[in-house]
C-alpha cells in the first residue's frame, strides 16, 4: 500500500487510524515520508505499532516539513520510543498538534514532551 502511496506526491492528509499497521507498516510509512512533501495531517491512532516502529518514524519525521498534525493516540507507545518520537517531532517546525493520548506516558516522556512544547512557545499543542 505505502509503495503505491509514494506516487501520490501531492498527498496532504493520511488517516490510517484503526488499521493494524505493525512495525512493518510504520517502517514503510517512515521511508515514504520523503515522497510526501505536502503531508500536513498524519493519523496513526490505534495502529498497533510496536516500539521499534515509533523509533523508525521518529528518525524520519524531519522529512515532513509541512506536517502540522500528528495523531498517535492509543498505541501503548513505550517511554523510550515516545522519547525517540519526541526527538523527531522537535525537527518538525510546522507541527502544531501532537496527540499522544491513551499511551500511558511515563514521567520522563511527559517531561520531554513538555520541554518540547515550552521550546515552541505555544506553537505546539500536545494532547496527553
Amino acid at each position: 500500500m505505502v509503495a503505491g502511496l509514494q506516487e501520490c506526491t501531492a498527498l496532504a492528509h493520511l488517516d490510517l487510524q484503526m488499521n493494524p499497521l505493525g512495525a512493518l507498516g510504520a517502517t514503510s510509512i517512515a521511508s515514504a515520508l520523503q515522497y510526501w512533501p505536502h503531508l500536513r495531517y498524519l493519523d496513526l491512532g490505534h495502529a498497533n505499532i510496536p516500539g521499534e516502529g515509533w523509533e523508525s518514524l521518529g528518525g524520519t519525521l524531519h522529512r515532513s516539513s509541512a506536517l502540522t498534525c500528528l495523531r498517535v493516540f492509543s498505541n501503548q507507545i513505550p517511554d523510550p520510543s515516545l522519547a525517540a518520537l519526541a526527538r523527531g517531532v522537535s525537527e518538525c517546525a510546522a507541527l502544531r498538534e501532537l496527540n499522544v493520548g491513551g499511551n500511558d506516558c511515563g514521567r520522563a516522556a511527559k517531561a520531554e514532551l513538555a520541554r518540547l512544547e515550552e521550546r515552541r512557545g505555544g506553537g505546539l499543542r500536545v494532547w496527553y
